[in-house]
């Protein structure tokens, strides 16, 4: 009796010890699939796309394009790049705060706009100026837990009529929210983004062309989007002006088609 009182003892104080306490700042991959899940309602004014075009409303639905980066596969082909600007170190009760930022991002629309004034596609990118935003990481036990996080992300929308080749370009400001818990796990998930890099790379945060800056590598032993047996989970945040709804899976090690 003694001796199983010792080892419960022994083997409880040993449980923090294999829990992580730091989790080093880099950047979470994700992508986002042209299911329907992810769009947009567009409501943009009359004389927008052409002087005599009247408003248009409609929903676009919105597919991820991989990120340009060098290495090509730095991030595992993901479209939505959030870099942690600092170490996460757990307190006492197994919390901890972050600055996170969108680096990258890079969508197309599913489908036309059908207009007065003809169809045109539309294409997503980030501008130039991000908004910091606090990520909340708590750890449950010694295999993971889960995070939250408001995202803050400035867009520039690209309209070109199929007709002549006519460019319209549209900036949008959001916050997208969610109240549900997504899961990390600790260790290493096999698919998971970078797991053969780990090195800073350059990526072109619009999402195509030449990339030029800089952004931390993905994080060992954090795995963000995956629950328990390192199984891949669905995460979806949004806003309900304009409504908006983003939903995303983690990056995986293996390249997927590009939308």
């Amino acid at each position: 009796m003694a001796d199983d009182l010792f080892a419960a003892i022994v083997l409880e104080a040993a449980v923090p010890a294999l829990a992580q306490d730091v989790i080093s700042a880099g950047t979470d991959s994700w992508r986002t699939p042209p299911d329907g899940s992810s769009y947009t309602d567009l409501n943009l004014p009359a004389g927008f796309l052409d002087k005599d075009c009247p408003a248009f409303q409609g929903r676009v639905i919105l597919g991820g394009v991989p990120v340009e980066a060098s290495p090509k596969d730095a991030y595992s082909y993901g479209d939505t790049l959030v870099e942690r600007l600092e170490d996460a170190v757990f307190d006492a009760k197994g919390v901890a705060q972050v600055k996170i930022i969108v680096r990258g991002l890079h969508f197309q629309g599913a489908n036309t706009l059908k207009t007065d004034c003809g169809e045109w596609s539309a294409d997503v990118g980030l501008a130039k100026q991000q908004s910091a935003t606090v990520m909340t990481i708590v750890r449950e036990d010694a295999n993971g837990g889960y995070f939250q996080a408001p995202i803050s992300v400035d867009t520039v929308w690209t309209f070109t009529r199929a007709s002549d080749g006519a460019v319209r370009t549209l900036g949008t400001s959001n916050i997208l929210t969610s109240d549900e818990k997504s899961p990390w796990q600790a260790g290493t998930c096999t698919k998971a983004a970078g797991t053969g890099t780990r090195r800073p790379a350059l990526i072109n945060p619009s999402g195509h062309g030449k990339p030029t800056m800089k952004i931390a590598a993905v994080s060992r032993g954090f795995n963000p989007g995956y629950g328990p047996n390192c199984l891949p989970n669905v995460l979806c945040r949004g806003k309900q002006i304009d409504p908006s709804i983003h939903c995303y899976s983690p990056a995986t090690s293996f390249p997927s088609s590009p939308f």
